[in-house]
């Protein structure tokens, strides 16, 4: 039997619980929750409430829903105990951290996967499966805050990784702010 933990908001993570939930020999152990307490969350998934690192220690591979939920030096131990996880979103580590734990993952041989936001877009499977080099892709987006460059280009880096099974040779980003209506074209 294959122990899962989950840590963040259960609402979030609740599509990862159903996919869990049809496997076999599949079974979540408990989470660590995050944020307001949601009695329809809790309800959804009667399971103890753990401690991060009593969960980790007890699951064979824990999904989180953000990476800052977690403290680095937690998710090298993990690493490191053969716990494999799976992460929702792009973390906030530094280069230095990412290539320590890279190094742990291909030493422990344990499984680490990142989501990605851009690969829910279901147009992104069929550029996947028919794309031919030399590829060029475009993409554009709207949002009503600009946020900050590591998140604009770390999920589409990871998203070009992915792909085409390489970085990117060329990147470039334009983007128009109109101040008056708060939105910003990002190209």
């Amino acid at each position: 039997m294959v122990k899962i933990g989950l840590i963040g908001n259960i609402q979030s993570l609740q599509p990862y619980v159903s996919l869990v939930k049809k496997e076999q020999g599949v079974e979540i152990i408990g989470k660590a929750s995050h944020g307001i307490y949601d009695q329809s969350g809790n309800m959804i998934i009667p399971v103890p409430e753990y401690a991060k690192q009593t969960l980790i220690e007890s699951a064979d591979a824990v999904i989180i829903e953000k990476a800052n939920m977690v403290p680095f030096s937690l998710i090298r131990d993990a690493i490191k105990r053969y716990t494999h996880l799976f992460i929702q979103d792009v973390s906030d580590l530094t280069p230095d951290q990412c290539q320590d734990l890279v190094k742990l993952i291909h030493e422990a041989g344990t499984i680490v996967q990142v989501g990605n936001p851009f690969m829910e877009i279901p147009a992104i499977n069929w550029i996947h499966q028919n794309f031919q080099e030399p590829a060029y892709i475009s993409i554009s987006d709207r949002k009503t805050v600009l946020p900050p460059r590591k998140e604009l280009l770390l999920p589409v880096l990871l998203f070009a990784q992915t792909i085409f099974h390489s970085t990117p040779q060329k990147i470039r980003i334009t983007g128009i702010h109109h101040k008056d209506s708060n939105v910003a074209f990002i190209n």
